[in-house]
């Protein structure tokens, strides 16, 4: 018997980690930084989030799921184009399948 676990990466989800202030949202505002906001607008944006709000570990508190309509790679590119500035990763989320 073999089994082994695939994945595929869930198109629209980008997994960060807020660094800075102006990377979290704000009072009526997805996200405080202006440039952040514009870059959210252009890529379809719908939501921002914190992935663990109730996470004991508060660097997790920092761990944001955006979920968007544009083009995944380009958003990527766009978003690591200001290094560590904002984000200090940026991942893709994947749906696992285990096959035995």
């Amino acid at each position: 018997m073999h089994n082994s676990v695939s994945q595929d990466i869930i198109q629209g989800i980008l997994i960060v980690n807020a660094n800075t202030e102006e990377a979290r949202p704000t009072e009526g505002k997805m996200v405080k930084s202006e440039v952040l906001l514009d870059l959210f607008g252009d890529y379809g944006v719908t939501s921002y989030t914190q992935s663990m709000p109730f996470a004991r570990t508060p660097s997790l508190h920092n761990v944001y799921k955006i979920e968007f309509t544009g083009d995944q790679q380009d958003f990527i590119d766009d978003l690591t184009a200001f290094g560590n500035q904002y984000y200090s990763f940026i991942d893709q989320e994947y749906e696992s399948y285990s096959h035995y």
